[in-house]
């Protein structure tokens, strides 16, 4: 804007000057001509004013193009940039992505309940059995007819009119936590003890045909929970004989088949246990 006024302001001056018809006009055509009638035209100063007027014209128009091309191209690229930018913003797609929440721990125990409220005050009399009182004790027992529908307790107050609450409710928290057997009062037992368990097993345990075949023998240590029913639930392999997958699978087979077991107490009360036994797989020679 700035630009177009200057060009505007020099050309303005131009024609001005160019249509200055006074004699104190050194670049006008009539002047001239008197004052280089009888001289050397050739001279340069006629020369010069001959066409100072077209040179100026001339020079302010090349000067307000080129003034004008400076002004006008960065535009005209800033406006094409500018729909080009537009172009490609309309075509972009937002995709957002939220971040997963972080896992549930289900090894974390639930928070203890909160505190039932307090009950309300509710207004009660004092009333004790009579025992032995010094002579100057002041506060006379209640009349009969006075406490017949009252509250009755052992001091006076004031509250709210109506039956006392019910006493609180003791809520048992149940015990699911599963034990380890080095950290129990009374260990879990299978019944008969020790000595049927394994004759439980070599009863019911059939050797594999392909273990029996390779000669592969040894032990399998089956971990399982005895729970507070005696029932045996989680029975997994803790560590299986190598090279022996049959037998390792017999000896899941044949823990799952067992009985209630005795459970496991702590406190006086019943608890899921962990146990692990082994199972012994071995040839007769």
């Amino acid at each position: 804007m700035v630009i177009a006024i200057i060009v505007i302001l020099a050309l303005l001056l131009v024609t001005a000057v160019a249509v200055d018809l006074s004699w104190f006009n050194v670049t006008l055509t009539n002047r001239n001509a008197l004052v280089f009638e009888q001289k050397n035209k050739e001279y340069g100063a006629f020369v010069i004013r001959r066409g100072y007027t077209r040179n100026v014209i001339m020079a302010s128009l090349f000067a307000g193009l080129f003034l004008g091309s400076v002004w006008a191209v960065p535009n005209i690229i800033a406006l094409l940039s500018a729909d080009d930018a537009t172009e490609e913003t309309k075509n972009v797609v937002f995709d957002p992505k939220l971040m997963e929440p972080p896992p549930m721990d289900d090894k974390l125990p639930p928070p203890p309940p909160p505190p039932p409220p307090p009950p309300p005050m509710i207004k009660t009399v004092k009333f004790v059995p009579p025992e032995p009182a010094p002579e100057d004790d002041e506060e006379p027992p209640p009349v009969q007819e006075e406490i017949k529908n009252e509250n009755i307790s052992t001091q006076t107050q004031e509250g709210q009119e109506g039956d006392p609450p019910p006493p609180p409710v003791n809520t048992v928290v149940e015990d699911n936590n599963v034990y380890e057997t080095t950290a129990l009062e009374e260990q879990p037992e299978f019944p008969g003890g020790a000595a049927q368990m394994m004759k439980f097993l070599k009863d019911n345990i059939k050797y594999p045909q392909v273990e029996k075949e390779n000669g592969i023998q040894g032990k399998a240590f089956i971990k399982f929970v005895v729970e507070k029913d005696g029932s045996i639930t989680g029975v997994e392999i803790v560590k299986g004989i190598p090279g022996g997958t049959g037998c390792d699978k017999e000896a899941l087979r044949v823990v799952k088949l067992m009985p209630k077991w005795a459970p496991g107490k702590q406190n006086g009360k019943s608890v899921r246990v962990n146990y692990v036994i082994p199972v012994n797989f071995k040839l007769q020679g």
